[in-house]
């Protein structure tokens, strides 16, 4: 569910988007590019993405968006998968360009937490001219891909370095690291939500039931230990249960120790259904694993910023992170204080901040009014906007300032 005041935003020409993960497709990347073109004209937008498994999970799809399939997912979760995504570059390079000339695209926007896909938009772009923006979600090198994945990363990111305009990122953190570490000039554009925000956040009492915790989105290597740890800290707290809401698979959240009588999982498909059972629970979880925890780079999970943060600021309730205090996600809520950060890989200090949150009612009301302020950071229609007015410049051949 979408709500505006006004018409849809209009580009002045077609743009291609090139994603591997497109409504109805769950996942983070999924729901931020649906959030976003959801404000524009479908007719100003192509997604170009692939044809997802038959029974992969589904989202709500994008009312109205066109989409064409140029390749296919591997069936099987093995090693041959990326092998198949990997041998199917030239073919839907060669097939988007044939799309190019019909469609009469004037611009390209590559979303990237793919490899294969980011290779696959470069390579339209040259065979094309068109100009290409590329949106990163994640980064390209300091991924950590291995193998020839590892050397695809390589030789792909200082060509889209040079060529990309403009390059955004999911957040402030990601555009400070890659000018820290490349000298590359980014803008971040950040998650939109679309959904209304209250003016004052909702009378909330504790139920005699019990703690009712929320987590949303995917379950892995970058906040499963965390998230075991929250699991394993309140087995041992009368009344509390976790519910999981993603398409995590059960069995997996057994191997990651994520489960018991207190935990439920389960996945909301409908928006609007899962915006209501949001708002009945008590606490959001959100977390990330520390350094010695996870494979990732220390970098990488120092600026990821989970694209259900916005959602869960915009309920107006209280919000327990859980990560080192130098990552970007804590040091956004300590400055905004809109929730409480517990920086130490302690279930006893998870177990205190609970409570804390629940006998400390003027802490609590302040934290809550502050989060529906920092929701606004993220509303859909000036997020959209921003992306508006960048591409519209490209499309009309003013970029190049970008030098």
């Amino acid at each position: 569910m979408m709500e505006r005041t006004a018409e849809r935003l209009s580009l002045p020409g077609r743009l291609l988007v090139i994603s591997r993960w497109f409504s109805p497709r769950p996942g983070g990347s999924s729901v931020t590019l649906s959030n976003l073109l959801g404000w524009f004209d479908p007719a100003d937008y192509l997604v170009v993405t692939t044809r997802p498994v038959p029974d992969e999970a589904r989202s709500a799809p994008l009312a109205g968006a066109q989409i064409q399939y140029t390749s296919s997912e591997w069936r099987f979760h093995t090693r041959g998968h990326q092998l198949w995504n990997t041998a199917q570059i030239p073919v839907a390079a060669k097939r988007i360009f044939t799309l190019v000339k019909q469609s009469q695209c004037k611009a390209i926007c590559a979303v990237f937490p793919d490899i294969q896909y980011l290779t696959t938009a470069y390579w339209v772009h040259k065979m094309t001219g068109l100009p290409l923006s590329v949106y990163l979600h994640d980064f390209i090198v300091d991924a950590h891909y291995g193998g020839y994945l590892g050397t695809l990363a390589r030789w792909i990111q200082p060509r889209i370095f040079q060529s990309a305009y403009p390059l955004w990122t999911m957040s402030e953190a990601m555009s400070e690291y890659l000018q820290r570490t490349y000298r590359v000039r980014s803008e971040p554009l950040v998650h939109a939500y679309n959904e209304s925000i209250p003016e004052e956040p909702p009378a909330h009492t504790f139920s005699s039931e019990g703690l009712r915790l929320f987590f949303s989105g995917a379950v892995y290597i970058a906040n499963s230990v965390s998230l075991a740890r929250i699991t394993r800290a309140i087995s041992r707290m009368p009344n509390v249960r976790l519910t999981l809401s993603g398409g995590n698979n059960p069995q997996a959240l057994q191997q990651q120790g994520i489960a018991g009588p207190h935990v439920h999982s389960g996945f909301i498909v409908n928006r609007a259904e899962l915006i209501q059972f949001m708002q009945t629970q008590d606490i959001f979880v959100s977390c990330l694993s520390w350094p010695e925890e996870s494979w990732l780079g220390p970098d990488e999970l120092a600026t990821i910023f989970s694209t259900k943060l916005p959602e869960y600021l915009a309920q107006g309730k209280p919000i327990l992170i859980h990560c080192p205090d130098h990552y970007f996600v804590a040091r956004f809520f300590k400055k905004h204080d809109c929730g409480w950060v517990v920086s130490t890989p302690s279930e006893e200090a998870i177990q205190r901040t609970l409570q804390e949150i629940q006998e400390n009612t003027d802490t609590r009301q302040r934290r809550c009014r502050n989060a529906l302020k920092a929701a606004r950071l993220f509303e859909g229609n000036r997020i959209a906007r921003q992306f508006q007015a960048k591409m519209s410049s490209v499309i009309n051949g003013d970029s190049a300032q970008k030098k």
